[in-house]
C-alpha cells in the first residue's frame, strides 16, 4: 500500500462532547510527507450508550452526519437492523446495532484515480472494526453537496469540485462499484451500502485491487 492515515479523536466527558459519544474521528491521508486527502468516520457504540440512557435514535440525532443512518435500525427489535439490511448481509439476526460509519473520504484532484481513497477506507476498516457489527456508507458524490458553492472553504477550493463529473446518477454508480471492491453491498430501497464485520475485517489489499473475495 502507498498511503497512511492519521486519525485524531478528542476525548472528553461523554455527557458533554458529541465526539466522545459518537466515536468521531477525523484525519488526513498522507502519501510520504504530503497530505493528499481527508477522512471522517464514526465508531458508534450504540449498545454501550444505552447505559447512558440514550436510545439509538437519540444518539445518532446528536450529529446531522449520523442521523440518516437511523434508517438502518429496527424500531421493533432491540439490537437489530431493519429486514432490508439483514437481507443485504444474508443474515437472520444481528444482536447488535454498533456502527462503523465512513462519513467522508476526500482525495485532492492531483491524486485521484490511483485508489488512494479506497486504500484509506481499507485501513480504516482493518483498524476500527473491533466492537462494530457493521460498517455503513452512503455513496453520495461530494460535488453535489449543498452549500459547497455558496460557502467554500480553503479545502473546497483545493478539491476543485467543479471539475468532478456532472452526472449525479453515473457518479453514484461509480462510487457503488468502487466501494463494492471492499465488500460493501447495497441495501435495497435505501441509499446506503453495508459491510458485515461480525467476523472482523481481514481482506488483503492485493485482493481488494484484484476484486477477489
Amino acid at each position: 500500500m502507498d498511503i497512511i492515515v492519521e486519525l485524531k479523536r478528542t476525548l472528553s466527558p461523554p455527557c458533554w462532547e458529541t465526539g466522545s459519544l459518537l466515536g468521531e474521528c477525523e484525519g488526513e491521508i498522507y502519501l510520504e510527507d504530503r497530505c493528499i486527502g481527508k477522512v471522517k468516520v464514526y465508531a458508534v457504540d450504540i449498545d454501550g450508550m444505552m447505559n447512558y440512557g440514550y436510545s439509538p435514535w437519540d444518539l445518532l440525532d446528536i450529529d446531522g452526519a449520523t442521523y440518516p443512518y437511523t434508517e438502518l435500525l429496527s424500531e421493533d427489535m432491540a439490537g437489530e437492523f431493519v429486514p432490508a439490511v439483514n437481507r443485504a448481509l444474508r443474515i437472520d439476526e444481528a444482536y447488535s446495532q454498533n456502527l462503523l460509519i465512513i462519513d467522508r473520504v476526500e482525495v485532492l484532484p492531483k491524486y485521484r484515480g490511483r485508489n488512494f481513497g479506497l486504500q484509506a477506507m481499507h485501513l480504516i476498516l482493518a483498524n476500527l472494526y473491533p466492537g462494530c457489527r457493521i460498517a455503513a456508507i452512503k455513496p453520495f458524490p461530494l460535488q453535489f453537496e449543498g452549500g459547497i458553492k455558496d460557502r467554500p472553504t480553503e479545502w473546497d477550493v483545493r478539491m476543485k469540485y467543479n471539475t468532478f463529473p456532472k452526472q449525479q446518477r453515473l457518479a453514484k454508480q461509480k462510487l457503488r462499484a468502487h466501494y463494492a471492491k471492499l465488500g460493501f453491498v447495497p441495501v435495497r430501497g435505501m441509499e446506503f451500502m453495508v459491510l458485515d464485520l461480525e467476523g472482523g475485517y481481514f481482506k488483503k489489499w492485493d485482493d481488494v485491487e484484484l476484486g477477489e473475495d
